[in-house]
C-alpha cells in the first residue's frame, strides 16, 4: 500500500487527504491508466482536488474488474461526492449487470449507498428501483438508512425500514423464510420525496440533507447540535465529517482519535465551531454540490 493511500476516504482516517507527500504527476494519466487500483483511485482523487472531474469514470472500471470491498469502498465514497451526474447515472446498469454476473445483491447496495451520498434529490427513486431489485434483504438492509440521511431530520420510519410480514396460524417451531413490506414501505418514501421536492429550486437536481435543502451552514450547525445533545445519530455526524470536507477541502479529521477510532465530541465540537464562525460556509450555494471549493458539473 502507498503511505499516502493509508487511511484515505476514511471518517476516522484522513477523509479527501492524503496521508503523505505524493508524486508530483500524480494527476497524470501514467497513474490514471495504472493496472493498480491504488494508482487509478488516488490519481482520480488528485485531478478531482484540482476541479477535474471527467477521471472520476475510471472508478466505475475499477469497479467492473474487481469484486473487492477495499477497492469498491474507495470508489463508492470518491464517486458520492466528486462523479459529475451523467457518471453517476452510468452507476446503475453496471450495477445490475454486476447483480446477474456475481449472483449476489451486495452491487446494488454498493450502488445504492453511493447514490444516497452524493444527496442530489433525483436519486431518491432510483434507489428505490434498485432496493426493490434485492432479493436477500436481511442481508442487504443498509439503504433505508442512507435515504432517510435525505428524507428525515433524523431516523424515523424511513430509516426503520420496511416491515417484516407476519403469517398467521403457523406453528410456533416453523420459521418461513423473511418477507418484507417492500412496497408498503416504497409507497411511504415516495410519498415523503414527492412531499420534499416541491419546495426544492431544481425539482430533479437539488441536493438533500436531513429532509430540507442541503446548505452547508446547516450541516455544520445540526452536526454540533447532535454534538452537544450527544445524540445517538452517529451516522449523521460521521456524513457531516466527510460531507464538509469534501465540499470546502478542509481538513476535518480531527473528529476521531487517529490510532483507536474513537470520536472525540470536544475536538468535533470545536472544529465545527470554528467553522461557523468563518465566512468559509457561506460561499456554497444552497442546495450544490462541491469539491474541494469546485462545482461538480453535471457531466
Amino acid at each position: 500500500m502507498h503511505p499516502y493511500y493509508r487511511r484515505l476516504f476514511l471518517p476516522t482516517g484522513t477523509g479527501f487527504h492524503f496521508s503523505g507527500p505524493v508524486p508530483p504527476d500524480l494527476a497524470s494519466s501514467r497513474y490514471l491508466q495504472s493496472e493498480d487500483p491504488e494508482d487509478v483511485i488516488c490519481s482520480v482523487l488528485a485531478y478531482a482536488q484540482a476541479g477535474q472531474f471527467a477521471p472520476c469514470s475510471r472508478l466505475l472500471d475499477l469497479m467492473a474488474r474487481h469484486d473487492d470491498a477495499d477497492v469498491w469502498g474507495a470508489c463508492s465514497t470518491l464517486l458520492s461526492f466528486a462523479a459529475p451526474r451523467t457518471i453517476l447515472q452510468d452507476l446503475v446498469p453496471l450495477a445490475e449487470r454486476l447483480r446477474t454476473q456475481r449472483g449476489t445483491d451486495a452491487p446494488l447496495q454498493w450502488v445504492g449507498e453511493t447514490l444516497a451520498k452524493s444527496h442530489e434529490s433525483w436519486v431518491v427513486p432510483v434507489i428505490l428501483r434498485l432496493f426493490e431489485q434485492i432479493q436477500s434483504y436481511d442481508q442487504y438492509m443498509a439503504l433505508p438508512v442512507h435515504l432517510s440521511l435525505l428524507l428525515e431530520p433524523k431516523p424515523a420510519g424511513i430509516d426503520s425500514g420496511p416491515r417484516r410480514l407476519q403469517e398467521a396460524n403457523l406453528p410456533d417451531w416453523y420459521e418461513p423464510t423473511p418477507a418484507w413490506g417492500i412496497a408498503e414501505y416504497t409507497r411511504m418514501v415516495e410519498a415523503r420525496y414527492a412531499e420534499l421536492i416541491t419546495a426544492l429550486p431544481t425539482t430533479d437536481y437539488s441536493c438533500l440533507f436531513d429532509g430540507e435543502l442541503l446548505t452547508v451552514r446547516q450541516v455544520a450547525s445540526r452536526a454540533l447540535d447532535r454534538i452537544k445533545r450527544t445524540s445517538e445519530e452517529n451516522l449523521r455526524v460521521t456524513q457531516t465529517r466527510m460531507l464538509l470536507e469534501a465540499y470546502t477541502g478542509e481538513d476535518f479529521s480531527g473528529f476521531y482519535e487517529v490510532n483507536e477510532h474513537r470520536f472525540l465530541p470536544l475536538h468535533a465540537s470545536t472544529r465545527l465551531e470554528a467553522f461557523l464562525e468563518d465566512v468559509t460556509a457561506d460561499r456554497f450555494m444552497p442546495g450544490k454540490r462541491y469539491f474541494f471549493g469546485h462545482p461538480v458539473p453535471d457531466r
